[in-house]
């Protein structure tokens, strides 16, 4: 080991040339204090208007990206809807030729339905005719 210098000791007690160099650095600390808080202020407001900054520049790209999400969804839905009737035009065309196809069978119905019953009514007469005749044929018999 090595030996051990000896170091002059120190006063207690400040002199005055320390007192006097002393005060100044008390005085520079207190205005290093006002100058480091006006520099946290400085900072606090850049940090705030960045912070903003980067808040606004999120909201236009969320806006952005949601604008961009909602017209694919609209050009999706479309492109569904054209499938769609696409797919249910032949329907729809052969439900029409079936509807008017049954509109022709109900009016030939109608229209046949129409002469049964003319036919049954002569058919009818002619019976109620061929009946009186020949009841009028039994009462000059007797």
């Amino acid at each position: 080991m090595a030996p051990a210098k000896n170091k002059p000791a120190k006063d207690a007690s400040p002199s005055q040339s320390e007192e006097a160099s002393q005060r100044p650095s008390q005085e520079a600390l207190h205005v290093d204090e006002d100058a480091l808080a006006q520099i946290a202020q400085i900072q606090n407001a850049k940090i705030a208007k960045l912070k903003a900054e980067g808040e606004e520049r999120i909201r236009n790209i969320r806006k952005k990206r949601i604008h961009k999400v909602q017209k694919k969804i609209s050009e999706c839905q479309q492109r569904h809807q054209e499938r769609s009737r696409d797919q249910i035009r032949p329907m729809v065309d052969r439900l029409r030729e079936l509807l008017n196809r049954k509109r022709s069978l109900e009016a030939q119905q109608d229209e046949h339905f129409q002469q049964v019953t003319s036919a049954m009514k002569a058919t009818v007469e002619q019976l109620n005719v061929a009946i009186q005749d020949r009841c009028g044929q039994l009462a000059e018999r007797d």
